[in-house]
């Protein structure tokens, strides 16, 4: 049996809108859906209901609530998501026409986007020359990691260099930085120090 997640609902608007809410929330989910209190003053509308879910927040639901409304424009909705006994909890809006859970999910594509066309980049610079490029002796570019214990060090960067088709990062204490395990600030990091000049290539035996 599926744990309950319980959903605490706050949505403001015209009056119009909160009770085309209140009629696609009762629709999509049906005897989950209460009002707790509907309140109208003037030209806004204020409502106050809980739902219950399966296991976490029902985004595919309020997504599908939210689409169904023709217009949002001022629309406010604000949905607290807890399970009890479980350690969870999640908080997302509905503000200018967009939930933040689908918000943060195309911010966090672009990021990804982002950090491949940076890796692409790297990796065009370094085939030029197919030997690493080294961090001058004057310069001090220092990343963070995680080791093998899972702890965070921070560490100087000692070269940059291409095996196989992948970005290696060395860093000065031996460490080694494989692509798969680059963030996009180490991305960026090696961007700036190529665009600043800041190292050299070195065949190995002169590193």
């Amino acid at each position: 049996m599926a744990n309950v997640c319980e959903n605490q609902l706050y949505a403001t608007g015209t009056e119009q809108q909160i009770d085309l809410l209140k009629e696609k929330l009762s629709e999509v989910f049906d005897d989950n859906f209460d009002i707790d209190d509907n309140i109208v003053v003037g030209d806004e509308a204020t409502l106050i209901a809980s739902l219950t879910s399966k296991w976490d927040m029902p985004k595919d639901g309020l997504r599908e609530v939210t689409t169904s409304i023709p217009d949002t424009f001022g629309m406010y909705i604000q949905v607290e998501s807890t399970e009890p006994g479980c350690n969870y909890h999640e908080h997302s809006i509905f503000s200018t026409g967009e939930w933040s859970f689908d918000v943060y999910t195309t911010i966090n594509t672009q990021i990804l986007e982002l950090k491949e066309k940076g890796l692409d980049m790297v990796r065009q610079f370094l085939q030029k020359e197919d030997v690493p490029y080294a961090i001058k002796e004057d310069k001090f570019w220092s990343v963070v990691y995680v080791d093998e214990y899972g702890v965070a060090e921070c560490e100087f960067i000692n070269c940059v260099e291409t095996k196989n088709d992948s970005i290696l990062l060395h860093l000065q204490n031996g460490h080694c930085i494989h692509e798969n395990d680059l963030t996009t600030d180490h991305v960026l990091h090696t961007l700036t120090i190529i665009q600043n000049g800041d190292g050299e290539f070195k065949t190995t035996e002169n590193k």
